[in-house]
Protein backbone atom coordinates (compact mmCIF):
# COMPACT_ATOMS: atom_id res chain seq x y z
CA UNK A 1 0.00 0.00 0.00
CA UNK A 2 1.67 3.12 -1.32
CA UNK A 3 0.51 6.69 0.31
CA UNK A 4 0.58 9.39 -2.49
CA UNK A 5 0.53 12.95 -1.64
CA UNK A 6 -0.37 15.76 -3.68
CA UNK A 7 1.42 19.02 -3.09
CA UNK A 8 -0.20 22.25 -4.70
CA UNK A 9 1.63 25.33 -5.47
CA UNK A 10 0.67 28.93 -5.38
CA UNK A 11 -0.12 29.93 -8.85
CA UNK A 12 -0.67 33.72 -7.46
CA UNK A 13 1.60 35.02 -5.66
CA UNK A 14 0.22 36.46 -2.33
CA UNK A 15 -1.30 40.29 -2.60
CA UNK A 16 -2.23 42.49 0.30
CA UNK A 17 -5.03 43.97 -0.53
CA UNK A 18 -6.61 47.02 1.07
CA UNK A 19 -9.29 45.74 4.20
CA UNK A 20 -12.84 47.04 2.17
CA UNK A 21 -15.68 48.05 4.98
CA UNK A 22 -18.04 45.14 6.16
CA UNK A 23 -21.60 45.32 6.52
CA UNK A 24 -21.93 42.59 9.06
CA UNK A 25 -22.22 44.39 11.94
CA UNK A 26 -24.25 42.54 14.71
CA UNK A 27 -26.31 45.38 16.53
CA UNK A 28 -28.46 44.03 19.76
CA UNK A 29 -31.22 45.94 21.28
CA UNK A 30 -30.57 45.39 25.56
CA UNK A 31 -32.49 47.28 27.81
CA UNK A 32 -30.80 49.64 30.47
CA UNK A 33 -31.33 50.24 34.24
CA UNK A 34 -34.36 52.52 33.15
CA UNK A 35 -35.68 50.15 30.91
CA UNK A 36 -35.21 51.61 27.95
CA UNK A 37 -33.74 50.46 24.88
CA UNK A 38 -30.06 51.02 23.77
CA UNK A 39 -28.04 49.78 20.49
CA UNK A 40 -25.33 47.81 21.43
CA UNK A 41 -22.86 46.56 18.31
CA UNK A 42 -20.66 43.45 18.14
CA UNK A 43 -18.33 45.17 16.02
CA UNK A 44 -17.10 48.76 14.77
CA UNK A 45 -16.32 50.18 11.42
CA UNK A 46 -14.06 52.50 10.86
CA UNK A 47 -15.32 54.75 8.35
CA UNK A 48 -14.50 58.37 7.40
CA UNK A 49 -16.99 59.11 10.10
CA UNK A 50 -14.70 58.02 13.04
CA UNK A 51 -12.49 61.06 14.49
CA UNK A 52 -10.64 58.74 17.53
CA UNK A 53 -10.68 54.75 17.46
CA UNK A 54 -8.94 52.84 20.27
CA UNK A 55 -9.08 49.45 21.77
CA UNK A 56 -11.82 51.18 24.60
CA UNK A 57 -13.84 53.31 22.87
CA UNK A 58 -14.80 54.87 19.05
CA UNK A 59 -16.07 58.96 18.79
CA UNK A 60 -17.75 59.53 15.72
CA UNK A 61 -19.58 62.60 14.54
CA UNK A 62 -22.61 61.34 15.80
CA UNK A 63 -21.87 58.77 18.85
CA UNK A 64 -19.41 57.55 21.30
CA UNK A 65 -19.01 53.59 21.04
CA UNK A 66 -17.36 52.26 24.14
CA UNK A 67 -16.14 48.97 23.72
CA UNK A 68 -16.17 45.71 26.54
CA UNK A 69 -19.06 47.58 28.19
CA UNK A 70 -21.64 45.09 28.85
CA UNK A 71 -20.69 41.87 31.72
CA UNK A 72 -19.92 39.25 31.00
CA UNK A 73 -19.32 38.88 27.58
CA UNK A 74 -18.09 42.21 27.01
CA UNK A 75 -20.64 43.51 24.34
CA UNK A 76 -20.01 47.27 23.45
CA UNK A 77 -22.62 50.03 24.30
CA UNK A 78 -23.21 53.05 21.31
CA UNK A 79 -24.42 55.86 23.11
CA UNK A 80 -25.68 58.89 20.46
CA UNK A 81 -23.50 62.00 21.35
CA UNK A 82 -27.18 63.88 21.55
CA UNK A 83 -27.91 61.97 24.44
CA UNK A 84 -24.91 63.09 26.92
CA UNK A 85 -25.18 65.83 28.95
CA UNK A 86 -21.77 65.58 30.77
CA UNK A 87 -18.15 64.57 29.62
CA UNK A 88 -15.72 64.34 32.15
CA UNK A 89 -12.17 62.66 33.55
CA UNK A 90 -10.95 60.80 36.19
CA UNK A 91 -9.21 63.97 37.25
CA UNK A 92 -11.85 66.40 36.88
CA UNK A 93 -14.19 64.83 39.09
CA UNK A 94 -11.43 64.21 41.71
CA UNK A 95 -12.16 59.93 41.48
CA UNK A 96 -10.28 57.94 43.93
CA UNK A 97 -9.28 54.14 43.67
CA UNK A 98 -11.94 53.13 45.53
CA UNK A 99 -14.62 55.10 42.70
CA UNK A 100 -12.95 53.05 40.11
CA UNK A 101 -13.21 49.59 39.02
CA UNK A 102 -11.40 47.55 36.04
CA UNK A 103 -15.22 46.08 35.65
CA UNK A 104 -18.05 46.87 36.28
CA UNK A 105 -19.92 49.35 39.56
CA UNK A 106 -17.23 50.52 42.74
CA UNK A 107 -18.66 52.12 45.29
CA UNK A 108 -19.85 55.22 42.84
CA UNK A 109 -22.81 55.35 40.45
CA UNK A 110 -20.29 54.75 37.14
CA UNK A 111 -20.20 51.73 35.45
CA UNK A 112 -16.82 50.95 33.94
CA UNK A 113 -15.97 49.15 31.07
CA UNK A 114 -13.50 46.20 31.05
CA UNK A 115 -9.92 47.42 31.19
CA UNK A 116 -7.42 45.36 34.23
CA UNK A 117 -4.78 48.30 33.39
CA UNK A 118 -7.07 51.32 34.52
CA UNK A 119 -5.79 51.23 38.34
CA UNK A 120 -2.47 52.19 37.00
CA UNK A 121 -3.12 54.82 34.01
CA UNK A 122 -2.95 58.30 34.63
CA UNK A 123 -6.71 59.86 35.62
CA UNK A 124 -6.67 62.11 32.59
CA UNK A 125 -6.89 59.04 30.18
CA UNK A 126 -10.16 57.79 32.17
CA UNK A 127 -13.28 59.15 30.79
CA UNK A 128 -17.11 59.28 32.32
CA UNK A 129 -20.15 60.37 30.48
CA UNK A 130 -23.44 61.37 31.86
CA UNK A 131 -26.32 60.03 29.40
CA UNK A 132 -29.86 61.91 29.49
CA UNK A 133 -32.16 59.88 32.01
CA UNK A 134 -29.80 57.25 33.89
CA UNK A 135 -28.95 57.94 36.96
CA UNK A 136 -25.78 55.39 36.82
CA UNK A 137 -22.69 57.14 34.31
CA UNK A 138 -20.68 55.22 31.82
CA UNK A 139 -16.67 55.18 32.43
CA UNK A 140 -14.15 53.87 29.51
CA UNK A 141 -10.64 54.22 29.49
CA UNK A 142 -8.14 55.62 26.76
CA UNK A 143 -5.23 55.06 25.22
CA UNK A 144 -4.43 59.15 24.65
CA UNK A 145 -5.61 61.78 26.53
CA UNK A 146 -6.75 62.93 22.66
CA UNK A 147 -9.47 60.34 22.86
CA UNK A 148 -11.59 62.54 25.87
CA UNK A 149 -10.57 65.79 23.77
CA UNK A 150 -11.69 64.70 20.38
CA UNK A 151 -14.89 63.51 22.58
CA UNK A 152 -15.56 66.66 24.53
CA UNK A 153 -15.15 68.29 20.88
CA UNK A 154 -17.44 66.24 19.08
CA UNK A 155 -20.15 66.30 21.70
CA UNK A 156 -19.79 69.84 21.84
CA UNK A 157 -20.19 70.57 18.35
CA UNK A 158 -23.64 68.50 18.56
CA UNK A 159 -25.06 70.44 21.00
CA UNK A 160 -24.30 73.74 19.69
CA UNK A 161 -25.87 72.25 16.34
CA UNK A 162 -29.22 70.73 18.12
CA UNK A 163 -29.36 74.80 19.94
CA UNK A 164 -29.03 76.40 16.41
Amino acid sequence: MSETTETTEMTEPFEKTKPTKTSETTEITKMNEITKPIKTSETTEIDEHTLYSDGYITVTSKELIIKNYYFPFAGSLTIPLTEIISVDNADDLNLGLLSMKEWGMPLSNIWFALDFTRSFRPKEKIGVVKVKNQWIRKGFSVKDVRGIDTLKRAWSDVNNQNNQ
